[in-house]
């Protein structure tokens, strides 16, 4: 993926400038001299830790969070194992997601939104209802799809499920 030279944003593929310094893009940014709670050395300033997980989905997740909210940030993964199984990591090392020391304030408060268990939990619910309803309904004209219906059925009830163990989740955080 691309990345800012200068304020050390990572972008999705196919991008050729970034949209906050307007500089174009590079393939790799050099290592990083990182310290515990920030890395020094980006032209706009200071790059801050808004959040750090052991799980790279969730850490993805966060990070299409403030894409999506025009925050730019920089993912920093685990640093590499060492050790007797240098390959197998613990989880307990944390990806980090840095963001510059202007943005962290919204940075922050967005994911602290985000992470309210009730915050749109309600309208997803709905809207699998919805679905639901129609996918019984199509079942009830096309009787020829009522397998793949089914199917789409038990999908509906595992995203359900997942809702519900994430919401669980976010509750103990």
């Amino acid at each position: 993926m691309p990345f800012c030279p200068s304020c050390l944003a990572e972008f999705r593929q196919g991008f050729t400038r970034c949209n906050q310094c307007d500089v174009p893009l590079v393939a790799e940014l050099p290592e990083p001299g990182a310290g515990s709670e920030e890395i020094v050395g980006a032209r706009r300033g200071t790059l801050k830790v808004v959040s750090a997980s052991s799980d790279q989905t969730e850490a993805t997740f966060v990070r299409d969070l403030l894409d999506n909210a025009g925050i730019p940030s920089v993912s920093e993964p685990p640093p590499a194992q060492s050790g007797l199984f240098p390959s197998i990591s613990s989880g307990s090392v944390p990806f980090r997601l840095l963001v510059r020391e202007e943005d962290y304030d919204a940075a922050k408060e967005i994911l602290d939104q985000s992470r309210s268990p009730l915050l749109g939990v309600s309208q997803m619910e709905e809207q699998l209802t919805v679905f639901q309803n129609q996918l019984t309904s199509i079942a009830n004209t096309r009787p020829d799809l009522t397998s793949d219906l089914d199917a789409l059925g038990e999908d509906i009830e595992r995203l359900r499920s997942e809702l519900r163990l994430l919401i669980e989740r976010l509750d103990t955080d």
